[in-house]
Parts: structure tokens; C-alpha cells; sequence
């Protein structure tokens, strides 16, 4: 952290950053040193002091470099080498992810054993469905009250599709009426 911070001591915003005249102090101190800030470029603060006005202090650089230098969460996501688990991020073990919410990276070691475990213990395994021999309901899963899921594989009993597809039937008949 360089010395010599210069701090504002007039109004100040809610984060901290010096306010004068509709504006951040910080950016009026450097248009009057030197002059308007690059297009496309944002003032980061060196010092990391939001009241700092010594330009010395400021440097013009891209949105995500500023982010990236802070202490947000962005910033601390991208310094850790590591996953929760212990896995090195690294090109080969890392993915990149940029849709919607679900944005940044993921590690690929995990997402395995994560797949490996859902798909390995579930009821809906078709391996661990096989094994039962009667529906939720007790109705043994035998000849005529067996019903196959084609493409899933899924077994289901025929008593309780039938129950389930009558009162399915039953509710619309009395939203009709």
C-alpha cells in the first residue's frame, strides 16, 4: 500500500468514496492533474482507500481489472487456486461457466464424483430400481402390473398409474364443470 494517502474530508457516499459537487472526489482531483479518464477506463485505487484523493494513488485501468484487484467476491473467487475439495484449478480441471446466474469456474474432478454419486444411489436408478420387487404402494412389480419406462428404463406399477390416471381424469371433469 503506498504512503502518503490524501484523504477527503468533505462529504462522502454510503461506500466510502469522497463526494463533491455531484461527483467522486476521487476523479475530480484526477481531472484537474490529469485531465479526462481514458474511454473505457475506470479509476482503481492503489491504496485501496476509497477517501484517497492523491492521484498517485489512482490508476486508469479495464472494469475487471479493478474488480479483480478488490476485495469482493469476484475477486477473492479468482485468487483461490484450489477448489473447496482440494483440487487445483487448472486448465485441464477447470471449467469455465457464463450463462445466468451460474457464472465462473467449476471444477471438473468434482463435478465427476458428484455425477458418479447421483447416479450411482438413487431411486431412480434404473440398477438400484430393478432390485425392488413391489411399488411404494406394496403392489408387487409381476407380469400384467409391471410397467417399463422406454428410454429410462424406469419401472412403474399399473395399479398405481391407473388409480393415479383416474383421479387425474376425475379433477378435470369438476374443473370443467
Amino acid at each position: 500500500m503506498p504512503d502518503g494517502c490524501i484523504l477527503w474530508v468533505g462529504a462522502r457516499r454510503w461506500d466510502g468514496y469522497g463526494r463533491l459537487n455531484g461527483q467522486q472526489a476521487h476523479i475530480v482531483a484526477w481531472l484537474r492533474e490529469r485531465g479526462p479518464v481514458p474511454d473505457g477506463l475506470e479509476l482503481d485505487h492503489l491504496c485501496r482507500n476509497r477517501a484517497c484523493v492523491n492521484v498517485q494513488h489512482l490508476e486508469a485501468v479495464t472494469h475487471r481489472v479493478n474488480a479483480l484487484r478488490g476485495e469482493g467476491p469476484p475477486a477473492m473467487n479468482a485468487r483461490k487456486t484450489k477448489c473447496k475439495n482440494g483440487h487445483a484449478f487448472t486448465p485441464e480441471n477447470t471449467r469455465i461457466v457464463s450463462k445466468g446466474v451460474h457464472h465462473g469456474r467449476r471444477c471438473i474432478a468434482c463435478e465427476k464424483i458428484n455425477r458418479r454419486k447421483r447416479n450411482k444411489g438413487t431411486p431412480s436408478s434404473p440398477q438400484l430400481n430393478r432390485a425392488k420387487t413391489h411399488c411404494p404402494s406394496g403392489h408387487p412389480y409381476s407380469g400384467e402390473n409391471l410397467h417399463v419406462e422406454t428410454g429410462t428404463g424406469k419401472r412403474r406399477c399399473r395399479i398405481c398409474m391407473r388409480s393415479s390416471n383416474k383421479r387425474w381424469r376425475e379433477r378435470q371433469k369438476r374443473s370443467k364443470r
